[in-house]
């Protein structure tokens, strides 16, 4: 029993180390990008938190089902708000295996798209990335 135990904990332990030196090693290709996204449905702006985590799932989703690939990214930051929904948002992310301009370049491609989010879905009105 105690083998078995010793057996998991450095196993667990060893993915751990992986898994915490990969990321960085991933994150140095990041598209830097701005979007402007249009919610469909009414959207309560007085929790700027969690209208960021809501950025953070639709755009890092959209970009993995895009490229069918793991991504990275920093945290989606609120530029603007206004009260038609309609949000300029900035995000720094890749898409693992992608360049930053190959990942820009799925990115862009979203305008005119909607997305899947937790509480709406959200168009994409523009998308520009450097």
């Amino acid at each position: 029993m105690f083998a078995n135990f010793t057996k998991l904990f450095v196993t667990l332990a060893t993915l751990a180390v992986a898994a915490s030196a990969s990321p960085a090693k991933r994150q140095e290709d990041l598209a830097d990008c701005t979007f402007l996204l249009k919610a469909d449905g009414p959207i309560d702006q007085t929790d700027l938190t969690a209208i960021a985590i809501e950025f953070n799932y639709v755009l890092g989703r959209s970009l993995a089902v895009s490229t069918g690939t793991p991504v990275n990214g920093g945290a989606a930051e609120i530029i603007t708000a206004s009260y038609d929904n309609v949000f300029n948002v900035h995000k720094t992310l890749s898409a693992e295996g992608k360049t930053s301009a190959e990942t820009a370049a799925v990115v862009e491609g979203w305008v005119g798209e909607t997305k899947l989010g937790l509480s709406a879905n959200w168009l994409v009105q523009a998308a520009e990335c450097a």
